[in-house]
């Protein structure tokens, strides 16, 4: 039984047995219409529907539904209505504060999009929301059928409203090729800033629930496969407890995958080992604690006989079949130089793996070794199955933490999450590892 408790607090898709998880991260936000959001920043501003009714061309009587359409819609309560106007309360603040972000970002893709010798297309005033989400869709999936599924819409009228975009921008958004769609440099600039727009009015929505009492939003998040024991998890498992309303989507899968849908708003922070400030563009890191690399093996393992606590000799290491990370990932690199210090040639790797789970599994049926951090294996040393051999690989201490876009204001939710992380890290860390405070 504690060999499956281990086992089940290594990977993070195991938390999907007791949790709903989140698998659309632009729910939240396509329920509120671009008119809608208008017409909110309007009588925000102007603290009156008849005055925001003439700013946005629109009848008074269409304002005031708007807004209420927002208020039921979300359970909120945005504004006193009395004879003298519409007072906003601290929910629509919030609101506002993140609208008024969302638009910024449209504003710098625009700005980087007339960069390349074309007219800014005024996204916010002239756009639909099947073009601005269409697009976004379309940059990610690389497919009119995948992007319209998404989205809930048809392919042709999916299709439609992003050729009126085209025209719109007065520029191709993409090209046709034998795998699907290919989306223009230009349409890349201008997704990004759209999904950060999605980002910033769903964060709204949920600040604006907040100020109101309500702690119900979503965690969007990507997790590194050295993010993926009891630390994630446990920090997971205090923070649903502590919110039962919220949600989660985790997203698996290489860094590169992840760091795109960062950029592009579709989770809000990367969990795991850090990457160089020069390989952060637009990034901001958070440290949460030091860890480092450890070689693992079964306990019955005949080197674990053998060494008695000494070191792995390099003929040691040059007999062994490996388990281990993808090339060109931190981990990988650090044990290709560690071998290269020892002189010897690249490792013979029998599987090239990120998931622990099928590492574990073969670690305790073979004589293969592995290279994972210091902080999974002794977890897993909790069910007595497998054995360290020797000390950390030298010079592979880094820093566990999370990368959030720069700029980047958490929700209350987010806040606890990020807390809960940090209070994980002071008592799950192995004793070799520095929490950061």
């Amino acid at each position: 039984m504690e060999t499956e408790k281990t086992q089940e607090a290594i990977d993070l898709c195991y938390i999907a047995c007791n949790y709903r998880i989140f698998i659309n991260p632009l729910s939240e936000a396509s329920r509120v219409k671009l008119g809608q959001l208008r017409i909110f920043l309007a009588v925000y501003e102007s603290r009156s529907t008849a005055k925001a009714a003439e700013l946005v061309h629109r009848t008074q009587s269409s304002v005031s539904s708007a807004i209420g359409t927002i208020e039921t819609g979300f359970d909120l309560k945005l504004f006193e209505r009395s004879t003298s106007g519409m007072a906003p309360n601290q929910a629509a603040t919030a609101l506002a504060r993140r609208v008024g972000a969302a638009v910024l970002h449209l504003r710098d893709a625009e700005t980087d999009f007339a960069s390349l010798g074309y007219e800014a297309p005024r996204l916010w005033e002239r756009a639909t929301d099947l073009q601005l989400r269409g697009l976004s869709a379309l940059a990610h999936h690389r497919s009119f059928l995948l992007a319209a599924r998404e989205l809930n819409c048809s392919e042709p009228s999916l299709h439609r409203a992003l050729s009126s975009l085209s025209q719109l921008t007065r520029c191709r958004l993409w090209s046709r090729t034998g795998r699907g769609v290919d989306p223009t440099r230009e349409a890349l600039i201008l997704a990004e800033g759209i999904g950060r727009y999605e980002s910033e009015i769903r964060l709204g929505l949920e600040a604006a629930r907040e100020a109101n009492g309500i702690v119900s939003g979503e965690l969007l998040i990507g997790a590194l496969p050295t993010a993926r024991h009891a630390w994630l998890p446990g920090a997971l498992t205090n923070t649903l407890k502590r919110h039962p309303g919220c949600r989660v989507f985790a997203m698996d899968g290489p860094y590169e995958e992840q760091l795109v849908a960062l950029h592009y708003g579709r989770i809000d922070m990367i969990i795991g080992a850090l990457r160089p400030s020069s390989a952060t563009r637009d990034l901001e890191q958070i440290p949460i604690f030091e860890d480092s690399l450890s070689i693992v093996a079964r306990r019955d393992h005949g080197l674990v006989c053998e060494l008695r606590g000494r070191q792995l000799s390099p003929p040691q290491l040059a007999s062994l079949g490996w388990l281990l990370p993808p090339p060109g990932t931190p981990p990988r690199q650090c044990f290709d130089s560690f071998l290269q210090a020892q002189g010897l040639p690249p490792a013979h790797c029998v599987l090239t793996c990120n998931s622990m789970v099928t590492i574990w599994s073969l670690l305790i049926t073979t004589d293969f070794a592995a290279v994972v951090p210091t902080s999974q294996a002794r977890s897993a040393l909790i069910s007595g199955r497998l054995k360290i051999l020797g000390d950390p690989i030298p010079s592979s201490r880094h820093t566990i933490g999370l990368a959030v876009r720069r700029g980047f204001v958490p929700t209350q939710l987010q806040r606890a999450f990020i807390n809960e992380l940090k209070t994980a890290a002071q008592h799950g860390p192995p004793a070799d590892s520095t929490a950061h405070p």
